[in-house]
């Protein structure tokens, strides 16, 4: 991918702001670690965040298309600095934003047409070349900017002649003695309509309503069994990050890890040690859990684990003892394999915002997150064959994590067999209350398997991009008896008008809806809450269990 290539989608989110009947300006933010030493790329680059202009629809002064864009990433990579992110943009940026550019410590800025009356990055001001600021950064002006010009250019030409043709008819009713008519006038009106649709669409991909129990449980003695109550020493807690604190500054380390969808999932027969033959095609998405890890003095011979956990966003609270949790697993199992033989505590904060016994892989995305961070600290290489050797060992999900993006796995559904190239389609999660034991999915199963079309499975097998996956999934009917509401939210999220296609993901319990734009997966996740089901709108990535810079 070029700049001009990731202009193009900077340029998509300018006509999205258009229609919204904004200053069609639009950015993204591409992530892409880089090598001090050597400056060379440690990942490939993923756009991890979309904008466009919103100050309008949400009158909001800071609704600039770049600034939503920046605090977006920041969400994502749940850090403030930017410093190994690129911000595409369409108009050059103006004070405010250039600000807020060095404040992120991005590494460059990229955009379209020069702005001759805000331009803060080389034409009235040079923010980022100022050498008595603290962080200076890279402005690259130009690009495709006769295109974005000309589209700035043709939206005020419509405006100038709309206003020019609205000021002729007042004249002309002023002349024939017409009644002028009080109220609102029809632009006006049409902007109210669209602020509670922008309005949606401007807030975080974390579209949910977050239950008391998010933040913290009741105590006793202070409202115990009031369903209301909460316990505002653990809400101050959460707010003055104590449970991060101590993974702050060198020697920690933070990994993210991403919650996944299966496109396409065909269980076969079992085999002789009792696992079902499996092809499995996989896609990550943006939402993600995010895990700090740190070493620490040893407690008592040998290898300790301190895992601690917060559920966030509506997630319930994982009710797993910490030495039953597959992160302790993935640590103790990759120690064993290394043979490392060390007193030591190694402490691990895990900040759940994917649900469990969802079908998202929340459970074996932390662990292959584990095993890259405890790689990191016990300086093992990132592709020593063990870590994969043991993330085949904790499950049969665990492996795609180490790659992300779109993959399809065979054997029992952890064998690589080939990579796709990834979508970047909007998605919208929905999961009623309950769950689906992966077990009793397969039981149920075997009772009564259902089998998919070969074509299918060939069309599956044949793809090379996420896009040209038939969607289909032979564990649905399983998971729908020992769970029915899954089939009432697979049917109204199938029936919906914003929904292109849904599909069960893994053994349940959440249905994903792909949807053609962030703001009408935003509209299906607020109507899902609505019916009193948790749901998120988000996006599929090329992302994958990874470091983020320290804070």
């Amino acid at each position: 991918m070029t700049d001009e290539d990731y202009m193009r989608m900077a340029i998509d989110e300018a006509r999205r702001a258009e229609r919204l009947g904004e200053v069609p300006i639009g950015a993204v933010v591409v992530y892409e670690p880089i090598d001090p030493a050597t400056r060379r790329s440690l990942e490939k680059p993923q756009v991890i965040a979309r904008a466009c202009n919103l100050r309008e629809t949400t009158k909001d002064p800071a609704g600039h298309a770049e600034f939503l864009a920046m605090k977006r990433a920041a969400e994502v990579l749940d850090a403030w600095r930017l410093t190994d992110c690129t911000v595409y943009v369409t108009l050059e940026p103006c004070v405010m934003c250039a600000g807020l550019m060095h404040q992120a410590r991005v590494r460059r800025c990229v955009y379209g047409a020069v702005d001759p009356k805000a331009g803060a990055l080389g034409t009235l001001y040079a923010v980022n070349e100022d050498k008595r600021l603290n962080h200076t950064f890279e402005a690259v002006p130009g690009v495709l900017g006769g295109e974005c010009a000309r589209m700035l250019r043709d939206f005020f030409s419509r405006k100038r002649a709309k206003k020019s043709q609205k000021q002729e008819a007042k004249d002309m009713a002023n002349k024939s003695g017409g009644p002028s008519v009080p109220g609102l006038s029809e632009t006006a009106s049409t902007t109210l309509s669209r602020s509670s649709t922008a309005a949606t669409s401007a807030s975080s991909a974390a579209v949910s309503i977050p239950a008391p129990s998010a933040a913290g449980a009741p105590s006793e003695g202070s409202g115990a069994g009031d369903p209301c109550a909460v316990d505002l020493l653990d809400v101050a807690r959460v707010a003055q990050q104590v449970e991060t604190e101590r993974f702050r500054g060198p020697g920690s380390v933070r990994v993210v890890a991403p919650a996944k969808v299966n496109l396409f999932l065909d269980i076969g027969e079992v085999r002789s040690d009792g696992y079902h033959e499996a092809v499995s095609i996989m896609h990550a998405l943006l939402l993600h859990d995010v895990l700090h890890l740190r070493l620490a003095p040893a407690r008592e011979a040998g290898l300790s684990v301190d895992l601690t956990c917060r559920s966030r966003g509506g997630v319930a609270p994982l009710d797993v003892a910490p030495e039953d949790n597959i992160v302790t697993k993935a640590v103790r199992r990759f120690a064993q394999a290394l043979e490392r033989d060390v007193d030591e505590t190694v402490a691990v904060h895990v900040e759940k915002r994917i649900p469990a016994q969802a079908g998202l892989g929340g459970g074996s995305s932390d662990a292959a997150a584990a095993l890259v961070g405890v790689a990191r600290l016990w300086g093992v290489p990132e592709d020593d064959p063990r870590i994969e050797e043991v993330a085949r060992s904790l499950g049969a999900d665990v492996p795609f994590f180490l790659r992300g993006g779109c993959a399809c796995f065979t054997g029992v559904g952890d064998v690589f067999s080939h990579e796709l190239a990834p979508s970047n389609a909007c998605v919208a999660l929905i999961k009623p209350e309950g769950g689906v034991s992966t077990s009793a999915a397969y039981r149920t199963f075997d009772a009564c398997p259902q089998r998919i079309a070969p074509a299918d499975r060939r069309a599956a097998l044949d793809a090379r991009h996420a896009a040209d996956v038939p969607l289909r999934n032979n564990l649905t009917v399983a998971s729908e008896q020992l769970l029915p509401v899954l089939a009432e939210v697979r049917a109204w999220a199938s029936g919906h008008a914003d929904v292109q296609a849904a599909l069960m993901s893994g053994s349940g319990s959440t249905v994903f809806a792909v949807c053609p734009s962030f703001d009408a997966a935003a509209r299906v996740a607020a109507q899902a809450q609505a019916r009193g089901w948790w749901a998120r709108a988000t996006m599929f990535a090329p992302v994958r269990a990874a470091m983020v810079g320290a804070r």
